[in-house]
């Protein structure tokens, strides 16, 4: 980014945000009324007791225990942010959870594209090329695939972070904390997150073309 190029006002990231997450929940509304599904929801939601409120317990079951072969805390922690705040194990509420999920990767992806190109119509496209095919609706629909959609949020925030860690000296121990920090939150999401700084190293080599570290 040349510091010489203008910035866009605050305010056209809040409308263009604010209509992404319009889109987003327009497109999924018809996912509120599918109630649970048959196929893992009993499993992690219905008949998983450790989600019931926040306690000590549960907490401790929940980051030392894998569930269901997965060891995905942050994935379990939002169903028991869900109960906690509707006071009951609700599909409909669950599902308003997920749409909101995605809408928050959504602006994630907004956010990285426009830290790589400091352009408003360039990010704004690729929001929406994420936000509109129907190639992973699953994700959105079915309650208990709401694993993708955290490791997902938090590891395109940690490829922004990372980018920036490298852009601002003053503040660049702090970025690549925040990278660390995401990077752990996504992981706790979904394991296949791990592979996450092999595609930063590819960055670095191949876009960047960064030699000398």
């Amino acid at each position: 980014m040349k510091p010489s190029q203008p910035q866009p006002r605050w305010w056209w990231h809040a409308v263009i945000i604010l209509g992404l997450l319009l889109v987003n929940l327009i497109l999924y509304r018809g996912t509120f009324d599918l109630g649970f599904l048959s196929v893992d929801d009993a499993d992690y939601v219905l008949n998983n007791p450790y989600i019931d409120s926040f306690s000590a317990a549960n907490l401790k079951h929940i980051f030392t225990v894998p569930h269901s072969a997965n060891y995905a805390p942050a994935h379990i922690l939002s169903y028991s942010a869900d109960v906690a705040l509707t006071g009951g194990k609700s599909a409909f509420a669950m599902h308003l959870s997920n749409v909101l999920w995605h809408g928050w990767v959504v602006c994630m992806v907004y956010l990285l594209a426009f830290t790589i190109r400091a352009e408003i119509t360039s990010a704004t496209a690729a929001a929406l090329l994420f936000l509109l095919p129907p190639a992973h609706v699953e994700v959105v629909a079915w309650i208990s695939s709401r694993k993708d959609l955290v490791a997902t949020g938090f590891a395109v925030l940690a490829m922004t972070c990372y980018l920036l860690s490298r852009r601002h000296e003053r503040r660049r121990a702090w970025w690549y904390a925040a990278s660390l920090l995401s990077f752990l939150l996504a992981s706790a999401g979904k394991q296949s997150v791990i592979l996450l700084p092999a595609v930063m190293l590819v960055w670095d080599i191949l876009v960047e073309k960064r030699r000398n570290w």
